[in-house]
């Protein structure tokens, strides 16, 4: 599945790629293409299959940079601070262009004027996945879990501010309990820590579990989805588990 996502992402970006060429072409530096992310998540690993077909499209190499953390800004000032030459490429997700500008006083950067669209990479279907030995195996055991002991459940998170952190916030309002936050860089990183019993749940893509998706050592309690997954035919949606009323959006990665 995720050979599948990437392969799609491909296609888009051999879409945009006339159109860097054009603005590269000629230039003996290398491309640089930034990623917000940890290295190991799966925007990372689609981020360098990416620079490896961009480089041979392009005649160019393509060096991926990893500016991990600080809800993407860092990543997001290097890119709006590089010269518009068509040497440097951004990837950049929500919290980037629609949500930082609305939660962070004194943003550093303009998501209109700092950059040029080129093209959507995939759209992801998130999960609240729970760390395997986590005692709640349902979505009404782990409230009746979070209701029971507020601020006892950690919750790994992106960073203040980020869309995952304001799902946090929103879950303990929503049950009237509370969550510690985690933050972490990537989406490799907090599933490092589920898998090692470091947080409880987190709220991310379940790419990031490929791997470990039916090993039990972390469980999938729901999925931001319009219908069920056939690999995950037991696990319900978000709407199904009562957080319709959740304004996330549908969280994508762009170039």
């Amino acid at each position: 599945r995720l050979s599948k996502l990437v392969a799609a992402a491909l296609v888009c970006v051999t879409l945009g790629a006339s159109q860097i060429s054009a603005s590269a072409q000629g230039s003996p530096q290398p491309i640089r293409l930034i990623v917000p992310i940890a290295a190991g998540s799966v925007t990372d690993i689609a981020a360098r299959l990416m620079a490896k077909h961009l480089s041979d499209r392009l005649g160019q190499p393509v060096v991926v940079i990893n500016r991990a953390g600080g809800n993407t800004i860092p990543a997001a000032v290097e890119c709006a601070k590089s010269p518009p030459d068509g040497n440097t490429l951004c990837i950049v997700n929500p919290d980037t262009l629609s949500y930082n500008p609305f939660t962070t006083p004194n943003l550093p950067y303009d998501p209109v004027k700092d950059f040029r669209p080129v093209t959507n990479m995939y759209f992801v279907i998130e999960g609240l996945l729970a760390r395997g030995n986590l005692p709640a195996n349902t979505m009404e055991e782990f409230r009746a879990l979070a209701s029971s002991k507020p601020d006892a459940l950690t919750f790994g998170t992106l960073g203040p501010r980020s869309i995952t952190d304001s799902f946090r916030q929103w879950l303990g309002q929503f049950w009237k309990t509370s969550f510690v936050a985690v933050p972490y860089k990537g989406g490799s990183e907090i599933i490092n820590a589920l898998l090692a019993g470091s947080i409880d749940v987190a709220r991310i893509g379940v790419g990031n579990i490929a791997g470990q998706l039916h090993d039990g050592k972390v469980r999938v309690l729901t999925l931001r989805s319009a219908k069920r997954n056939e690999l995950l035919p037991n696990v319900p949606t978000m709407d199904e588990a009562g957080f319709a009323s959740f304004p996330g959006g549908r969280p994508w990665w762009g170039l």
